[in-house]
């Protein structure tokens, strides 16, 4: 605690208005941690209309990296030599170099920086701060050199508590591409295997690029100016939050709002370009997705088509997940009153939402029902996987919507269940097809589908989940 204390301000590297947000989240985080210590406590859920499950108290494993950095299992097991591997897999996990690398080269990561910066971290992690502070994740990287190095001293013997992750690789594109079964887009997001694994984000930065090199207009010229002297890593991070939002059909403001944060997050302290620059990247940006993705994008304009066939017959999307958890695209225009109040002697008559009319918002029920349902599908994953884990008597597991996290010496067959549950998804059960039959008079989806096969997920152990 005293580590988040004392650097977390700084890793979060805001300024102003935003720095002193931080600076009382990080107040009240300090003192529920003080309130807890080692209390053993638990996590309670509520959920939302798509099936997603949020965390309820103030701290959570869904929270930032200072938070779920200090998160550990109330029971632990005997590492075991599989454990043993996977804590390293997790520890290079969450310094980030190799997260683009097999994971023979995590484990080669880990083991070349045992004495070169683990074991130094996990002895002082105060006056260590230059080797953890660029990490990717650096309040768990912490965590795993601390758990790592006390694991080494005596694997056979050794007892973890610390939650080892697995993350979606683009969890929304990967849902997407089963839908379209398409052949590229899954590769891109690792769900088939290449020689190594494959970085939408990155793909489509360079796209953006390619772009920019061959757009003359003022904006472009200058976009160049700044973007051409990053490297892939730091073009990654501005990337990567305007294409996982295109999965959920982000508006162009909305994917501008992206590129503002990921700017500010590479370029600490920098004036902002004005005069709309950011709407501009984010509209190259949604073209180099378009042409990156064209199942996807067919996919979500095939849902959007079904809400609008809804609204225009004056009725809702409606579907049910494989969980059987129902599902309505639910936008109604609120009913508005005045209400007469006196204030202070003066007669006032605001305008107030008593519940909502019978009339459908159609734009809003166009745009959120690609996303909602893409949600609802991760939701019904999260489900079945923590259900089969049960069953198998993998007790210990954390989640954040498409990630999940257990006990070191169960990960392998964790990884396996995420895998399978994915599939089963798409091999039993028709998602696209279901949600066209239940909302219109046609067969099947209308989509024009590709050749993938979702069986190949089981085979691809290395990449889809890392």
């Amino acid at each position: 605690m005293p580590l988040v204390e004392e650097f977390a301000i700084e890793l979060m590297g805001h300024q102003g208005e935003k720095r002193a947000n931080d600076e009382r989240t990080l107040a009240a985080d300090l003192q529920d941690m003080g309130w807890i210590g080692k209390q053993v406590f638990y996590l309670t859920y509520n959920c939302d209309k798509r099936g997603r499950v949020f965390a309820i108290p103030h701290l959570h494993y869904q929270r930032e990296d200072h938070v779920r950095g200090l998160f550990r299992f109330a029971n632990g097991l005997p590492l075991g030599r599989d454990g043993l591997e996977w804590l390293e897999i997790h520890c290079a996990n969450c310094e980030g170099s190799t997260d683009k690398d097999a994971w023979s080269e995590r484990l080669r990561w880990t083991r070349i920086n045992r004495r070169r910066r683990i074991e130094r971290i996990a002895a002082d992690p105060k006056n260590t701060f230059h080797l953890w502070r660029d990490a990717d994740k650096p309040f768990a990287f912490v965590a795993a050199c601390r758990e790592l190095s006390a694991a080494w001293q005596n694997p056979t013997q050794f007892k973890t508590y610390l939650p080892i992750g697995f993350d979606g690789s683009a969890n929304g594109l990967q849902h997407l591409a089963l839908l379209a079964r398409d052949e590229e887009a899954a590769r891109l997001v690792n769900l088939t295997g290449s020689d190594a694994p494959r970085d939408v984000y990155g793909v489509v930065a360079d796209q953006v690029m390619l772009a920019l090199k061959v757009d003359n207009r003022d904006q472009a010229l200058a976009w160049r100016e700044i973007l051409e002297p990053l490297d892939a890593r730091q073009l990654r991070k501005l990337f990567k939050s305007p294409v996982m939002t295109y999965a959920y059909s982000v508006t162009d403001d909305g994917m501008a709002d992206k590129i503002i944060e990921g700017y500010e997050g590479v370029f600490k302290g920098a004036n902002w370009l004005p005069g709309g620059a950011a709407l501009f990247l984010a509209k190259l940006v949604r073209e180099a997705c378009d042409q990156v993705l064209p199942g996807p994008a067919r996919v979500m304009k095939n849902i959007q088509s079904l809400a609008e066939y809804c609204t225009e017959r004056d009725r809702i999307l409606e579907w049910r997940t494989v969980t059987e958890f129902p599902v309505g695209n639910r936008y109604h225009w609120p009913d508005i009153k005045k209400v007469d109040l006196t204030v202070d002697g003066v007669r006032v008559r605001p305008k107030v939402a008593d519940g909502v009319t019978s009339k459908i918002k159609a734009q809003k029920a166009r745009d959120a029902s690609s996303p909602n349902f893409v949600h609802s599908l991760d939701a019904a994953h999260l489900a079945r996987v923590v259900l089969t884990a049960n069953e198998e008597d993998i007790k210990d597991v954390l989640t954040v919507h498409d990630s999940f996290a257990c006990l070191a010496p169960k990960a392998q067959r964790f990884h396996q269940i995420i895998r399978r549950e994915m599939l089963m998804l798409y091999c039993w059960y028709d998602p696209l097809g279901n949600l066209c039959l239940r909302n219109t008079d046609g067969p099947s989806s209308p989509v024009g589908r590709g050749t993938l096969d979702p069986f190949r997920l089981q085979d691809e152990e290395n990449y889809s989940f890392h």
